[in-house]
């Protein structure tokens, strides 16, 4: 079994710390409603990735334009 060395720890450490500082700051100012749209549109994004074949390098196919 592998363990982190305490340099490793440190630095583990070191990111987690700057990570929650950092998302403390981006949402210092966000509410339940924005958060609860991030969340809803997040979950169609992936709604839709579900279904992309990733052994298809093709680009999609893009309908008429809409007038």
């Amino acid at each position: 079994m592998s363990r982190l060395t305490d340099d490793g720890h440190a630095a583990i450490t070191a990111i987690a710390a700057r990570e929650h500082a950092l998302l403390r700051r981006a949402a210092g100012d966000l509410t339940d409603t924005d958060v609860a749209a991030c969340l809803r549109v997040l979950g169609r994004m992936l709604a839709l990735f579900d279904d992309v074949d990733l052994s298809n390098t093709e680009p999609p196919r893009q309908g008429p334009p809409s007038k």
